[in-house]
């Protein structure tokens, strides 16, 4: 099964230092050598690697991975002995569908702290029985801060407290509503990736109009995220005729494309009747793209106003907004969602 993988720089090195991940047989000789299974290159301070690894290589028996700084090493070429002897974080992948490896310590004088290496944002894999998408709430205060009952919903809204400092600052709309976060465009599951990447849902002409379904993409998301299979029939089933123009056809894609993207970043969706506290929102131009998103919040008073929560690329998070920006555009989807992640409820905590 392959793992989505996220490598956060947070060190103090300032070498762009090479990150080697490998695995080993851990029923073979301790001197066995090992093959440079992933190398990054070039990945500064405060920056970020997305990529998907497999954990099924050939004669190793169990998902774990060593990690460590090196230098000249090639991807997919034997490693020195001596550099396999240097790494000793090793970390288990089992039952994992995607974490992010964050990286920590090091730095230029004699007072640094070795380099070290954690899993965290860590996403079960569904069929292992663990997975738990952990969707939080806020509490009647704090949903009373981000709509507020006094009816003043501008349409710039307010700044969030702490939501202009990097790197959440430089997140775009798609971020914010999806994780909570900042996320690369480069990400397995991001809205770029899914919506307009050659690695994504679609196959396109020459024009990027779709033209029809990225046989690739699905064989991972409907075995590791079972729960999105329902939403990979539904563009199956209304694809061709949604390519021909027909309008119910296209709009039962872009509503089984939100889902399947809002699924894939482990939010916990709700029937259309279910509660309108919490929401997600996408306006778009046309069935098979988006240009922005936006998350609601409804207040805790019976019939009380959604209050939509949203970013730009470079902006801080704006509360209290009163509509989703791009409000021209005709195309509106909305999910219905049981919670937020963890990271929502952190960010919006810094209303008081």
């Amino acid at each position: 099964m392959d793992i989505a993988l996220n490598f956060i720089n947070n060190s103090n090195d300032t070498n762009n230092s090479q990150i080697v991940i490998f695995q080993k047989n851990v029923a073979a000789n301790l001197d066995e050598l090992a093959v440079a299974g992933k190398v990054i290159e070039s990945c500064g301070q405060g920056d970020n690697h997305s990529f998907v690894f497999p954990t099924m290589q050939a004669g190793v028996s169990k998902p774990t991975i060593w990690i460590g700084v090196a230098s000249q090493v090639v991807e997919g070429q034997v490693m020195d002995s001596t550099i396999i002897a240097g790494i000793n974080t090793e970390l288990s992948l089992e039952d994992i569908a995607s974490a992010d490896i964050v990286m920590t310590g090091g730095g230029p004088d004699a007072n640094s702290t070795p380099f070290a290496f954690n899993l965290e944002n860590i996403v079960m894999s569904p069929t292992s029985g663990l997975a738990t998408t952990n969707m939080l709430y806020l509490t009647d205060t704090q949903r009373s801060l981000v709509a507020p009952a006094d009816g003043i919903h501008p349409y710039g809204g307010i700044i969030v407290p702490t939501s202009d400092e990097r790197p959440f600052v430089q997140a775009d709309a798609w971020c914010w509503a999806l994780r909570g976060e900042y996320a690369a465009n480069d990400d397995p599951y991001s809205a770029v990736t899914i919506y307009t990447s050659d690695e994504g849902v679609f196959v396109f002409n020459d024009e990027r109009v779709p033209v029809g379904l990225n046989p690739e993409f699905f064989p991972i998301t409907d075995i590791v995220f079972p729960q999105t299979v329902p939403y990979h029939q539904a563009l199956i089933d209304n694809l061709a005729n949604a390519l021909a123009g027909n309008v119910d056809a296209q709009d039962a894609c872009r509503l089984a494309l939100m889902q399947l993207t809002a699924t894939l970043n482990m939010h916990t969706l709700l029937p259309a009747d279910g509660s309108t506290v919490y929401t997600m929102v996408m306006n778009s131009e046309n069935w098979y793209g988006w240009n922005h998103w936006a998350t609601g919040i409804q207040g805790p008073d019976t019939g009380a106003t959604t209050t939509y929560q949203q970013k730009a690329d470079g902006a801080p998070l704006q509360y209290n907004c009163g509509v989703v920006w791009g409000d021209d555009i005709l195309l509106q989807t909305v999910l219905r969602l049981d919670g937020l992640p963890q990271p929502h409820i952190t960010m919006l905590n810094n209303v008081v």
